[in-house]
């Protein structure tokens, strides 16, 4: 996030969210391992597709534009849940700053 450069606030509040998913997905009192799993295989599927878009120049945008559309497309993917099921947001974008935390997703542009 800091190749980026990404405001700190963003980036502190991506911090928080990676460490309440951190809490969530090791406490399965609060979400089926199954419906755990099978989310974070989705993020891990869209954003290898944004990021694939992006290093091949598809996507017109400069580091916080694909930033946006990442957290764009974890609003896409959470709305997508059954009615009447539990918001899944802030696990959804933790879950991608996790993936960006262990440097598998990058928001900055190739170089």
């Amino acid at each position: 996030m800091n190749k980026a450069r990404l405001p700190d606030e963003i980036v502190g509040l991506a911090v928080d969210l990676r460490r309440e998913y951190a809490a969530v997905a090791r406490t399965s009192r609060y979400m089926e391992a199954e419906e755990s799993e099978r989310l974070q295989a989705r993020i891990k599927a869209e954003v290898i597709s944004l990021r694939a878009r992006f290093v091949a120049g598809q996507l017109e945008l400069d580091s916080a534009g694909f930033h946006m559309l990442c957290l764009d497309r974890m609003d896409a993917v959470n709305g997508e849940r059954p009615p009447g099921s539990e918001d899944r947001s802030a696990f959804l974008k933790g879950c991608m700053y996790d993936i960006a935390d262990r440097c598998l997703l990058l928001f900055a542009r190739p170089e």
